[in-house]
């Protein structure tokens, strides 16, 4: 049984790529739930060009891979406090970091983690996606209490690092943290936001 977390989002404001994002959803979600190989689903799903971004992450018993496209992310919170940004955004913000700091291996791990995103939330140049021809995929393990959080780019450019700890925090339920997010993003005006937290 494969447990599939996907989030989408148009690039854009136009009508087009809102449906695109859509669709990326339902495609994926209809391959999965018939058994089919997700890594075609989503090189089928990407090669579309829906002018969407798009996350996904597949769960196999303590198995994982992911995958991602634009700048929708992907976190993984360990068990014992470490936090992993798994995917590389493909924004020209990104090229700009990666060029500053030099070589870059993901997944990033905390203290890179939290300098990457700071830096990108940072950068204001962030409606200039690089789209790529192709898209990213990781294979990983999964222990009993890890979490991930999948989100567009409306969640994690509104947060702060100490915002992202918070998903990682074990002394709060997923539902106390669903509720402290909305209503954060109650009071701001941003973009389109959608993400999934699941805890293994």
């Amino acid at each position: 049984k494969q447990i599939l977390l996907t989030v989408a989002d148009g690039v854009g404001s136009r009508l087009m790529p809102a449906i695109g994002a859509e669709l990326s959803v339902k495609i994926l979600s209809i391959k999965c739930m018939r058994g089919q190989n997700m890594e075609e689903a989503f090189a089928y799903t990407s090669g579309l060009k829906l002018e969407a971004t798009i996350a996904a992450a597949v769960i196999e018993n303590d198995e994982a891979q992911i995958f991602s496209i634009g700048d929708a992310r992907i976190y993984l919170f360990r068990t014992d406090g470490s936090i992993q940004i798994l995917t590389e955004d493909q924004t020209r913000a990104a090229q700009r970091f990666r060029k500053r700091i030099g070589d870059l291996q993901f997944p990033l791990k905390d203290g890179q983690a939290e300098m990457y995103h700071d830096a990108i939330r940072a950068d204001h140049d962030q409606d200039a996606l690089r789209m790529g021809e192709s898209y990213q995929r990781y294979r990983f393990t999964l222990t009993r209490g890890d979490r991930l959080l999948v989100c567009t780019d409306g969640l994690w450019r509104v947060l702060k690092w100490a915002g992202v700890q918070a998903f990682g925090n074990r002394q709060v339920g997923l539902p106390e943290i669903h509720r402290k997010i909305v209503t954060g993003l109650a009071s701001l005006q941003v973009d389109h936001t959608t993400y999934l937290f699941y805890e293994h």
